[in-house]
């Protein structure tokens, strides 16, 4: 789903394109100046802190704070392990790793260099990466399958992936309409006119699914955006049954059609989709894997005395595990990490796993958490995890609705966190190097995606690992009846083996996989995740402002801090969670006097959110 876009240079604190639509911020920027110093030095040495969740959105606000000195500092997980959907599971004999969870890391590249919050982590803890296998990827090879002709579309490294007329016209239709909105974007972006288009954009399709503006006619005439109104594909019932399929080409767009048109355009326009990389883990510049504090240490434990696993640097959970692992680099605390301060005395930090949080409530002025082995009293709370629905179920008590308005609750309520299963088999040889087997396949069967990948540096060739299965929403939901992994894997396979067999291509992918390592995720399965990501449908505009705005307006109030992907907008998942980590840090620190270091000031530099309600 890919979409070309030119970039526009960035202002003092702001982002060129393409970049986050909704809030033009240059974090990016923010982190790389403050990274000797700390965002901030924090005022108040009493201040007592506890975040909820130790995903990547919680291990952000874990690691930041502490660089700014606020070391009474409480970190809560339900689960055993850290990284939340950052999730990397080992191969035995490879530094390639099953991602269970994120996959693909967009890098929001601008002539200065990748804007995205992610890529300044990587760079500070030495996290390396390669470019993601894509379908339009020059030297990568790519089929699309089709079960009723039983045929392959096929793609050769280097080569033009031919596609099908009712597929050729789809594509068009997708291409002129896309043309239309990425030049009105441009034309505004990073102008004193965003706002005011933006917001007309939002008012014209905030009421629509994607599949309803893939069904709008086409405008006649192009104004380039000026009202926001800017027609639809114009494409009829078969032809949108051709992208529920096929795509433009590339693969099923099924999982997409009945979300919010404004959801898939905040990915598709605004550069989620771009310059995606696979994330390696730690490797020095020769291409040696280099590890990192704790790696291999069997004797870590929380402060409760539960085991945790230890890190391993590999994929992209190696970011998660040095935001705890790493020591600090800061004016305004010594060179020790997150973890190691919870093992001294010096410091009142603490990591509790296993310790589900049972309820946030409000006391006097203070905030109370209360989880299955105590309760505390604390002057912040940041939450990365979901309040309500059938995820966590945090009850929240004593907040006013001044402190807690009802459209952030609803916010909350009403959101939708999509299923999503991958099915993973590690691979005893590069198939696409010794075969006409495709690295990539995209099929309207239950295997929906198949992608080959593999790490390679200077020093380490690997065999790589094959994600068999990956699915979304009712796709998704119909391998959930699958109880057994193992007969999944199996099934996969098979599958595999047939479509090459019966489209003539040759070659059987149960020659070169590992079916002795194997790994099978439902994410919808996860008791303390339920899901892969937050999504929401059309006709939900307000409530999502209000969960964005929450810490610019109710924080200083509530002493509640919002943070992580449950609260974003965009659909950026770990790029979108790790920003709104940043944006509650930011507030917290504000909101308790904290003295920011230059040349960022935060009344000056950093923006306000609008305000405007959406009308029917």
């Amino acid at each position: 789903m890919k979409v070309r876009m030119n970039c526009i240079p960035s202002g003092t604190w702001r982002v060129g394109y393409p970049s986050p639509a909704d809030f033009n911020f240059d974090f990016s920027r923010l982190l790389r100046d403050t990274r000797h110093a700390g965002i901030a030095k924090n005022a108040r040495p009493d201040l007592r802190v506890a975040i909820v969740g130790a995903g990547i959105a919680g291990l952000t606000a874990a690691h930041e704070l502490f660089r700014c000195g606020v070391t009474n500092l409480d970190i809560y997980e339900a689960s055993e392990r850290i990284g939340g959907r950052l999730r990397s599971e080992p191969v035995e004999g490879q530094h390639t790793v099953f991602e269970l969870g994120a996959m693909r890391i967009p890098m929001f590249t601008q002539p200065t260099g990748p804007a995205a919050v992610f890529a300044q982590y990587t760079q500070r803890f030495g996290v390396t990466s390669q470019p993601f296998p894509t379908a339009d990827t020059a030297d990568v090879s790519f089929g699309v399958y089709s079960e009723r002709a039983t045929a392959f579309n096929l793609k050769a490294g280097g080569g033009i992936l031919p596609v099908a007329p009712e597929v050729e016209s789809v594509r068009q239709k997708w291409e002129l309409f896309a043309s239309r909105v990425v030049t009105a974007v441009r034309a505004s972006f990073g102008t004193p006119q965003w706002p005011a288009f933006w917001h007309a954009f939002e008012q014209r399709y905030w009421r629509d699914s994607f599949r309803n503006v893939m069904l709008t006619p086409a405008r006649a005439q192009d104004d380039r955006g000026a009202t926001g109104k800017l027609g639809g594909a114009g494409m009829s019932e078969d032809e949108l049954c051709v992208l529920e399929r096929a795509g433009i080409g590339e693969g099923p767009w099924a999982a997409y059609l009945d979300f919010s048109a404004m959801l898939v355009f905040r990915m598709l326009f605004f550069g989620f989709f771009d310059d995606l990389q696979l994330i390696q883990g730690r490797f020095d510049a020769d291409g040696d894997h280099a590890g990192g504090p704790h790696a291999g240490d069997t004797s870590l434990t929380d402060s409760l005395g539960n085991s945790l696993a230890a890190p391993r640097y590999l994929g992209v959970q190696s970011v998660a595990e040095a935001m705890l692992y790493f020591p600090v680099e800061s004016e305004h605390i010594g060179p020790i990490s997150v973890y190691d301060a919870s093992r001294d005395d010096r410091y009142r930090v603490r990591l509790y796993t296993r310790s589900a949080v049972q309820s946030i409530m409000r006391v006097e002025d203070e905030v109370r958490i209360e989880c299955s082995s105590h309760q505390r009293y604390y002057d912040a709370v940041l939450l990365t995890a979901p309040m309500a629905g059938n995820r966590c179920g945090i009850r929240m008590i004593g907040f006013t609705d001044g402190e807690l308005p009802p459209d952030v609750v609803g916010g909350d309520r009403m959101s939708e966190w999509l299923a999503s299963s991958k099915v993973y088999v590690a691979l005893k040889a590069r198939y696409w190097e010794k075969s006409n087997i495709p690295q990539l396949i995209a099929a309207d069967n239950f295997l929906e995606a198949t992608y080959g990948y593999a790490v390679r540096t200077p020093r380490i060739s690997d065999p790589g690992v094959l994600l068999l299965s990956y699915t979304w929403d009712k796709l998704s939901e119909s391998l959930l009846s699958e109880a057994n992994d193992t007969a999944l894997v199996s099934r996969c396979i098979a599958m595999l083996d047939q479509m090459l067999r019966q489209s003539g291509i040759g070659g059987k992918m149960s020659d070169y996989v590992d079916e002795g390592q194997s790994a099978v995720i439902h994410w919808f399965r996860q008791p303390t995740i339920r899901g892969a990501g937050r999504m929401y449908r059309a006709g939900f505009a307000q409530p999502n402002h209000a969960l964005l705005r929450y810490n610019e307006a109710h924080s200083a109030m509530s002493k509640l801090y919002l943070a992580g992907e449950a609260y974003a907008i965009d659909g950026g998942w770990v790029e979108s969670a790790m920003r709104m980590s940043l944006d509650a840090v930011l507030h917290l620190l504000r909101n308790h006097d904290a003295a920011f270091s230059a040349p960022f000031t935060f009344d000056s530099a950093y923006p306000q959110r609008s305000t405007e309600r959406f009308t029917l």
